[in-house]
């Protein structure tokens, strides 16, 4: 039997396995962006997940701060194929990363459902209202 973390942590991020279907990464206060410190927590994310499908529900913080390097890296680019993530609700507390989240995934389009918002509580009401309709139609 493989025993699977609820929880990780990372240089940039605790992330936590709130159900089966959903994994919550919440980084820390004053975070750096670099495409290592993301790559860990893609890694830890990839890890405690596995093989079965799920949503994500990130909070990154007013604080943080990125590399020009990490804007320029599609840090999903090796598993997006394999469609394991359903929908990703994105909470930035600042409103030039949340516009950058949005210019970020323009550039390197998702395949799963996104929403990138300001307001944690609209997050936590979108990502339930997808995680049951995922339920009800499988995708």
């Amino acid at each position: 039997m493989t025993i699977v973390p609820t929880e990780a942590d990372t240089r940039i991020a605790t992330l936590t396995c709130a159900r089966p279907d959903l994994l919550e990464i919440r980084y820390k206060p004053g975070v750096l962006f670099t495409p290592e410190t993301v790559a860990e927590v893609q890694a830890a994310r990839r890890r405690m997940m596995g093989e079965r499908n799920y949503a994500t529900f990130t909070v990154i913080p007013a604080d943080s701060d990125f590399t020009l390097e990490t804007m320029r890296e599609d840090h999903g680019d090796g598993d997006r194929g394999q469609g394991r993530v359903l929908a990703s609700a994105i909470v930035v507390r600042s409103t030039l990363i949340e516009r950058l989240t949005h210019v970020y995934f323009k550039y390197y389009p998702q395949l799963q459902r996104v929403l990138i918002t300001d307001d944690e509580v609209e997050a936590r009401a979108w990502m339930t209202a997808q995680l049951e309709e995922i339920s009800r139609t499988g995708s």
